[in-house]
């Protein structure tokens, strides 16, 4: 009996110690998931402070660069307005154009190019003008050339004509829209200044001048 007393006494004294014993395990397992709990959110707030940062670094970049390209983008943007502007006075300037006119700009191409087509057989092709206005230019431009074939083609880009020889050897548009580009070239501030004054602060650079002349009188 006292055997059995001892054996249950024994027993009670191996689970109450396997009972701190696993207190102590689990106090150990809390502690640390604790501080691995701790360290991994001051990491993530260290990665979340550092992802801030790195953000607010490339917007001040982005800013910084779209403000120092912002004066050549107001100059490319208007440039480009002042450019289309042109274009589109000049074109329905040429549109306008007697055909008188279209004749002569045809017949001051064709002269142009006299020592590669005069005394050849041609093929004309005309945009705008009349049958009777082409021959007069071509006949006034090229004395020696002989036009085979004068049709109409509204395919051409722009009034005028175009020349060809009929061996296929040597071809000239004559069209006034060459014209507008050498203006476009040549002429480019002086068609800007009279056309688009107030885009380009022509007008207002202008306006200051005749105050400060006046101030000064």
């Amino acid at each position: 009996m006292e055997e059995l007393v001892s054996t249950e006494a024994l027993e009670r004294e191996m689970l109450e110690d396997a009972r701190k014993k696993a207190e102590r395990i689990l106090r150990g397992a809390d502690e640390e998931a604790r501080r691995i709990a701790d360290s991994v959110g001051r990491r993530g707030a260290e990665a979340a402070a550092e992802l801030e940062r790195g953000y607010a670094e490339r917007s001040a970049r982005c800013r910084a660069d779209a403000m120092a390209r912002l004066p050549l983008e107001k100059a490319r943007l208007r440039a480009s307005f002042v450019d289309a502007r042109l274009r589109e006075a000049l074109g329905s300037f040429l549109d306008a154009l007697p055909e008188s006119r279209v004749e002569g700009m045809a017949r001051a191409r064709l002269g142009a190019a006299k020592d590669y087509l005069d005394g050849r057989e041609l093929r004309i092709r005309r945009r705008s003008l009349s049958e009777a206005a082409a021959r007069r230019a071509v006949a006034s431009a090229l004395p020696g050339a002989l036009i085979s074939a004068c049709l109409e083609d509204p395919g051409l880009g722009a009034a005028g004509l175009v020349a060809e020889a009929a061996d296929g050897s040597a071809i000239l548009r004559a069209t006034v829209d060459l014209a507008a580009e050498l203006l476009l070239q040549e002429r480019r501030g002086e068609l800007a200044s009279a056309l688009c004054a107030e885009a380009l602060g022509i007008g207002a650079l202008q306006g200051d001048d005749r105050r400060a002349e006046a101030s000064g009188s």
